[in-house]
C-alpha cells in the first residue's frame, strides 16, 4: 500500500471557510458529525483497502462531503477543492476542466455519478507534478 499524505480536520475548515469568502454562503454545520463522518472515509478506505489508489481516495473526500451535505453551505465547492487539496498534497494535478468539474460535481451531488465512476473520472484527469528540481 502505497503511503498517502491525507487533509486534517483544520485543513478541512480553512477549505471551507475559504469557499465561502471566495464564492458566499453560510457558515456553519448542518450536522458537524455527518462531516466529521464524511471526511474520515479517505482515512478509513486506505486503511482497510490495500488496492485503493490516489483516484479511489480522493473519490471518498469528494463523494462523501459532497453528498452528505453537512455544511450549511458550500458542500459540493468545499468536496471539490478538499479533492484538489489532497490530490496536490500527494504530488498530483487535477486536469479536469472547470466546465466538466461543475457538472461532475452536480451529478455526483444528486446521486447520478456512483463514487467508482468518479474515481475512474478523476484517475483519467490527474497528472504527476514534475519536480522542478529533477530537471
Amino acid at each position: 500500500m502505497a503511503a498517502y499524505t491525507f487533509l486534517d480536520w483544520e485543513d478541512l475548515l480553512r477549505i471551507h471557510r475559504n469557499q465561502l469568502e471566495l464564492f458566499g454562503g453560510q457558515d456553519g454545520f448542518v450536522d458537524e458529525g455527518v462531516v466529521r463522518s464524511a471526511f474520515a472515509r479517505a482515512q478509513f478506505t486506505a486503511h482497510y483497502d490495500s488496492e485503493a489508489d490516489l483516484a479511489v481516495l480522493a473519490a471518498e473526500y469528494f463523494y462523501g462531503i459532497a453528498t452528505t451535505q453537512g455544511f450549511s453551505d458550500g458542500n459540493k465547492r468545499t468536496a471539490l477543492a478538499a479533492t484538489s487539496a489532497f490530490i496536490q498534497k500527494n504530488g498530483w494535478d487535477m486536469t479536469i476542466t472547470d466546465d466538466l468539474m461543475y457538472v461532475i460535481a452536480i451529478s455526483v451531488a444528486t446521486g447520478n455519478v456512483e463514487k467508482e465512476r468518479l474515481a475512474r473520472i478523476l484517475r483519467d484527469h490527474m497528472e504527476e507534478i514534475e519536480d522542478p528540481q529533477s530537471e
